[in-house]
């Protein structure tokens, strides 16, 4: 009985019920072998285990014509300097407006208002005074040259709009 029953299993049961020093021996029988710590065990090859594919590494997805790019703003030492915009610390509220009204007819105004926000947050922690007045300056730009052709939304819906 014990052995139909092994042999509706494939035959592993067979081997199971052989120990390595008494007889009949795990050795003595064909199709068994001995494994440490596992005792006898089936010498007919068994299927290897089919390990899931590996998942390929996240890779960014391409730019579709929805997202939008953002452009570098570039701030050189005399992008805004050789309109004026300089030493700014002394510049009076006009001239400063002045230089920006100059530096506009030659970047336009969105590039000026980024270089304006570099200088802001460059600023920030070690001359907050003078992190102010660029932001002042940057919220003057942004109402003077409102809306299209310069800003795509209005100064309202800008984030420098304070209600």
């Amino acid at each position: 009985m014990h052995f139909i029953k092994s042999m509706k299993r494939g035959g592993g049961a067979k081997c199971a019920s052989y120990k390595k020093n008494k007889s009949p021996k795990c050795i003595d029988q064909s199709g068994c072998k001995w494994v440490v710590k596992r005792g006898c065990k089936s010498v007919i090859k068994q299927k290897k285990k089919v390990e899931p594919p590996k998942k390929k590494a996240a890779t960014i997805p391409k730019k579709s014509q929805k997202q939008q790019v953002f452009p570098k703003i570039k701030l050189d030492k005399y992008s805004l300097g050789k309109h004026g915009y300089k030493n700014t610390e002394t510049l009076t509220e006009n001239q400063r407006h002045n230089a920006i009204n100059s530096a506009i007819g030659e970047y336009g105004a969105k590039p000026v208002l980024g270089k304006i926000g570099l200088l802001k947050t460059l600023h920030k922690y070690k001359k907050p005074e003078l992190s102010r007045k660029y932001y002042d300056n940057m919220v003057w730009l942004r109402e003077k040259y409102d809306g299209p052709p310069h800003f795509k939304q209005p100064y309202e819906k800008s984030a420098l709009f304070r209600k």
